[in-house]
């Protein structure tokens, strides 16, 4: 199982996809469009998916993982906030001494991305894109046997056949077949060391024994 977070603006036009995610995984919310966001925007985002999914939505990621006040994703009703990468990214993050595993502040249960410790290894799309397997592999087993968990996440468009679209060359490669080979491998290695589950399951397990540093 798989948690997606997707826009209310997708949802809105592409109902039957949302349902059939919400039928196997959970559906979480991307704010109401990728481009702009108003604070409004998060409750709006939740009645929307909530509406088209028939599914409580009790998680949201901010576009980006930009900043966000979490006294308002809270009052908007979420129960979990995904939206911080704690690793040293040039020009995009800067939190390399921000908590890697989940904790509650203000009442919000926190799932930061997910890193190796010590080096803070990024475990997300465009590390998995760009490093060896065995790399990924390696920081992903280090973070398991630290944390007894972590929070991978990817994007649609990867798999995707992106040649066609003028982005970076670390940004496309690999892309379409190669990219969806890659995670597939990576995957079964990984559900023989690990169980996949939802990030409410993980928000829930946060919530009862890990707090704020």
């Amino acid at each position: 199982r798989a948690t997606f977070f997707t826009t209310g603006v997708f949802a809105q036009n592409f109902p039957d996809l949302i349902r059939r995610a919400a039928a196997k995984h959970e559906v979480a919310s991307h704010g109401m469009q990728h481009s702009a966001f108003a604070e409004a925007d998060l409750l709006a985002s939740r009645i929307v998916l909530e509406d088209i999914s028939g599914t409580r939505v009790s998680g949201f990621r901010m576009a980006r993982m930009a900043p966000l006040d979490v006294t308002a994703i809270r009052d908007a009703g979420y129960l979990y906030n995904a939206s911080e990468n704690p690793i040293w990214l040039p020009g995009r993050y800067n939190k390399f001494f921000a908590p890697r595993r989940p904790y509650v502040r203000d009442g919000l249960v926190q799932i930061p991305a997910g890193t190796s410790p010590l080096i803070r290894w990024p475990l997300f799309w465009l590390a998995f894109k760009n490093a060896p397997l065995g790399i990924s592999k390696l920081a992903t087993t280090w973070a398991l046997a630290s944390d007894g968990d972590t929070n991978l996440y990817f994007h649609p468009w990867e798999f995707a056949a992106l040649d066609r679209f003028a982005v970076p060359g670390f940004i496309r490669r690999p892309d379409g077949a190669a990219m969806r080979d890659k995670v597939f491998v990576y995957l079964q290695w990984l559900m023989k060391r690990a169980h996949l589950i939802t990030m409410s399951s993980l928000a829930a397990d946060a919530a009862l024994v890990r707090h704020a540093p």
